[in-house]
């Protein structure tokens, strides 16, 4: 938009450092398992190996693929499956066996394919829930009445 600067891997680190209340999370999207592999061995030696920051990532991955990918250069505290409203009505029960298999904390669900069933689903077996993108925030309170923990949006209005 012309208002924010981006911020580069090393200087992320270089905040966490700074600020050890600060938590954030990373987004690799549709990255390979090559090019995640890279960005997260980087990510890593960015951070020296340094759990006192490591431990404050979590990783958002898309993929069971880029989840194995990222396992294999470091195994994160905190995960987060990150699923696609096409896939997902019919992938629920598969995605919430792989992450209570392996030990995923979180998913998010694009909140105009989440239903109260699902966000039932998704809690009784002890996940967060991030419901996105809203950018209203009636809908978002709505959401987080609903029982969803977190609400990922743009701008709130």
């Amino acid at each position: 938009c012309g208002k924010y600067k981006p911020l580069d891997a090393k200087t992320v680190v270089e905040y966490m450092r700074q600020y050890p209340d600060l938590l954030i999370e990373i987004d690799l999207k549709k990255a390979n398992a090559d090019k995640t592999k890279l960005m997260i061995k980087q990510l890593v030696e960015l951070a020296s190996y340094d759990e006192s920051i490591l431990d404050r990532i979590l990783m958002q991955f898309t993929s069971e693929e880029a989840f194995f990918a990222i396992e294999e250069v470091y195994h994160f505290k905190y995960y987060q499956y990150f699923t696609y409203k096409s896939k997902l009505p019919d992938k629920l029960d598969h995605i919430i066996k792989f992450c209570n298999d392996n030990n995923v904390t979180s998913i998010a669900v694009n909140y105009t394919v989440l239903t109260d069933d699902m966000i039932e689903k998704i809690k009784s077996n002890g996940f967060y829930l991030l419901a996105f993108t809203i950018d209203d925030k009636e809908m978002a309170e709505s959401f987080l009445q609903k029982g969803v923990d977190t609400v990922c949006t743009n701008f709130i209005r």
